[in-house]
């Protein structure tokens, strides 16, 4: 049985996790110098990372971004988010 049948999912349109360190190395290795890469790699971590729909990524704000306790995470709002419940990412504690 195919391990992704149960989300009707085709594998091979997901990034394995060699593939995503690949793809985010080399948006890091050109980030510094072109804001548009800045920007790319500012989407796809929380796309990535944290299963952040392109929905949520645009309805952050810089107030969502919590950096001073000891699990830094993002507030996702509830009128942007699936369901429209708010809630934190990364969940359960993942850094």
């Amino acid at each position: 049985m195919h391990a992704f049948s149960a989300w009707s999912v085709d594998a091979w349109q997901i990034l394995t996790r060699r593939e995503l360190a690949s793809v985010l190395a080399d948006l890091k290795v050109r980030a510094w110098r072109l804001p548009s890469v800045q920007m790319n790699l500012v989407i796809v971590r929380p796309a990535c990372c944290c299963g952040l729909r392109a929905r949520e990524i645009a309805g952050l704000q810089m107030a969502d971004v919590r950096l001073g306790s000891g699990r830094p995470h993002l507030v996702v709002r509830g009128e942007s988010a699936k369901g429209h419940r708010a809630r934190r990412m990364p969940r359960c504690g993942h850094a």
